[in-house]
């Protein structure tokens, strides 16, 4: 057994440390932007050299029944993150893997081997391309092993992959990075009384891959230092992170912190969250994580033999549950969507009849005993066409907008791997359901400003569109026009600029706000046009920004109604105002403010990092990057982490605040309506 290595010389330049915090900044900064080159899909590591070429370092030790051809690879550079630090080697085998876990690949016109993390997904039939010359290529999920990033490699790119078997490291060293927690076992299904949990980040990365689900157990819920827990924020949203008792910044009295497990890759950054007392952070923990549910896939005869059973079966008692619920949560949404008798505004029959007609499509294509694949695709098809033709139904008032996105919002929910947008578009609903209920909808939107960038915006498009073809120097030769390099230069030039101009106008609709609820009407609607050719051109606004826009603008329009030339009346504003309907908090449910000790905790925790905040704010572009320099991962990582604890705080303060004016304000009109109705006999 031969051990290969690579030589590689250490970086000895100044201040390597903040540079790397920098491009995790920057890389973080970015990461819900989506472009059409996106570099993340395929992510690459720095290669090691082939065994077969590299000199021999020696031999290391292994197990008496290691397989014939056994190889090491030592690990340089930075490592491979928390699988292994630098100096330590990798056990390989050649031989191809069967299932999750490091490999070490080949790959066509590279001179050494790469290491990936293969997931759950990988089965070895499709590691290689289907036929010679084949147009369909199938993708291997791999994750980047420093970082946790994941993305595809096309099968076609690979020569041969070889199974990692474990790592050796001839001195014990404890790592840098703390003890390493322990691996998690796979679960094929998730036992009675147990929690199942997605993860949507590479946070508890190498524990749970992005995308995996892990098992939690609720009856654990004790803090212990070290244990991988599912908590839950104030908003209902839920994480995987490391419960850990230390001190802030190596200093003071150890306290409690939530941190991710994945902590050291270049462009990661996962913030910690914390501090906290131990009554506080035992609330908010869900349980405690005890393995990573993995289906068991089946052979060929057993999946056969299953999918005989299956048609001659009836819905499991389960599956027949969770089907009820879902029919349920449905029919709930269509009865809010469509009851708009409180509303300014009416739904229109369109949007009336498609989502009735969604309803009548899922009744009519429930799963059947028996039901065969063609059937079965046919009832999808239908249930897609209906959910579409709703999509795709434009909205003629605002009432349609608040129909639209409260029936198809629980419909999107399962599917959207980002929660950032679903809250987004949650957000958007009920700034639409508010301003249906709070005040009227104008007739005519035309003297709105945006009104008139939206109309530009489509001119620019039109132009752009027509620049498309003539910078097209194939579309030039069919049409008999002059290829000539300045031609083709100048018609080219043309299309960039037309496109330039385009990106900007496009921008400009989300950049104006509305002053009419109609104008704020059209900018969706031409949102809904015009974003999904839009999304990841280069300079244009990503998703989240524009329906951040669009919510900003609604909440805008609320807080201050636009005029309107029949001016209200105090008595009329009075019943409109004790007429608004609303709905009271449980009182039973969190509170935002529990207790006066914890607003004391929250606060002194909060003033801490505000004032080293503040302090930063002052500070010049030399000031700043000097102060940067100097901290350590520990008191940068804590005044992240602290600042976004701050923030969070104080705008849920805020919200509270805002909306218990507005509720004490609807609650004075109720009082003076019913002292002015006191002496008719009437009744608010």
């Amino acid at each position: 057994m031969r051990n290969s290595a690579r030589p590689q010389a250490e970086p000895t330049a100044a201040h390597a440390e903040q540079r790397d915090r920098a491009a995790r900044l920057r890389d973080t900064a970015g990461r819900f932007a989506k472009s059409r080159d996106d570099a993340a899909s395929t992510p690459e590591l720095a290669a090691l050299p082939a065994p077969q070429d590299a000199p021999s370092r020696g031999t290391v030790p292994v197990a008496a029944d290691a397989p014939e051809g056994t190889y090491a690879l030592e690990i340089t550079g930075e490592g491979l993150g928390l699988h292994a630090d630098p100096g330590a080697a990798l056990i390989v085998v050649p031989e191809m893997p069967t299932g999750a876990g490091l490999a070490v690949f080949y790959l066509k016109g590279k001179p050494g081997p790469v290491v990936f993390d293969l997931t759950h997904h990988f089965q070895p039939e499709f590691a290689r391309p289907f036929a010679p010359g084949s147009e369909v290529v199938p993708l291997i999920e791999v994750v980047e092993p420093s970082t946790g990033r994941l993305g595809h490699l096309s099968a076609d790119r690979v020569e041969q992959i070889h199974r990692v078997l474990g790592t050796y490291s001839d001195v014990d060293l404890p790592s840098k990075y703390g003890p390493r927690p322990p691996k998690l076992p796979a679960m094929s299904e998730c036992p009675e009384g147990m929690g199942e949990q997605y993860v949507k980040d590479a946070g508890a990365y190498p524990l749970v891959r992005k995308g995996e689900t892990v098992v939690f157990d609720p009856s654990r819920r004790e803090l212990m230092h070290g244990t991988l827990c599912v908590i839950e924020w104030h908003s209902g949203t839920r994480d995987v992170v490391l419960t850990n008792h230390r001190q802030i910044g190596g200093q003071g009295e150890p306290q409690w912190w939530v941190d991710p497990v994945n902590r050291i890759g270049a462009g990661t950054v996962y913030t910690s969250d914390g501090p906290y007392d131990a009554d506080h952070l035992r609330q908010k923990i869900v349980g405690t994580v005890v393995g990573v549910l993995v289906p068991q896939r089946a052979s060929q005869a057993e999946r056969e033999v299953s999918a005989e059973a299956t048609q001659k079966s009836v819905l499991s008692e389960k599956g027949a549950e969770v089907y009820a619920a879902r029919e349920r949560e449905r029919e709930a949404a269509a009865l809010t969507a469509l009851h708009d008798a409180d509303l300014t505004s009416a739904v229109s029959p369109e949007i009336r009849a498609a989502i009735v007609r969604h309803g009548e499509v899922m009744n009519e294509t429930q799963l059947r005993d028996g039901e065969t694949d063609e059937e079965f695709d046919r009832d999808a098809a239908l249930q897609i066409e209906a959910e579409h033709a709703i999509a795709d139904a434009p909205a003629q008032t605002l009432a349609d907008l608040r129909a639209k996105l409260t029936y198809l919002l629980p419909l999107m929910t399962d599917n959207m791997l980002d929660q950032t947008y679903t809250e987004h578009l949650t957000a958007i609903r009920e700034d639409a359901d508010r301003l249906c209920r709070s005040t009227h909808l104008p007739a005519d939107g035309a003297a709105d400003p945006v009104v008139a960038v939206i109309q530009a915006h489509t001119a620019a498009r039109a132009t752009f569109t027509e620049t498309c073809n003539p910078a097209d120097e194939a579309w030039r030769r069919e049409q008999g026009l002059d290829t000539s390099e300045p031609a083709v230069a100048l018609a080219q030039a043309a299309w960039e600029n037309a496109e330039r101009i385009e990106v900007e106008a496009w921008n400009a609709v989300f950049e104006t706000p509305p002053t009419t609820l109609a104008g704020l009407v059209a900018v969706i609607c031409h949102a809904q046009r015009w974003a999904p050719e839009n999304l990841g051109v280069t300079g244009a606004m990503t998703l989240g920004s524009i329906l951040g826009s669009i919510a900003l603008s609604a909440e805008s329009l609320t807080l201050f109604p636009p005029t309107s030339d029949l001016e209200e009346s105090d008595e009329a504003a009075q019943i409109r105002l004790a007429a608004t309907p609303f709905t009271p908090t449980d009182r039973n449910g969190p509170c935002p403010l529990p207790s006066k000790a914890e607003w004391i905790e929250a606060a002194d925790g909060s003033l801490r990092w505000l004032r080293l905040g503040f302090i930063m704010m002052c500070a010049s572009r030399e000031e700043l990057t000097a102060v940067l320099r100097d901290q350590s991962e520990d008191e940068f990582r804590d005044l992240m982490s602290g600042l976004g604890v701050a923030a969070r705080n104080l705008a849920q303060m805020a919200r509270l605040a805002h909306d218990a004016q507005n509720r004490i304000i609807i609650g004075t009109a109720i009082l003076a309506e019913e002292e002015r109705l006191s002496g008719k006999g009437g009744e608010v």
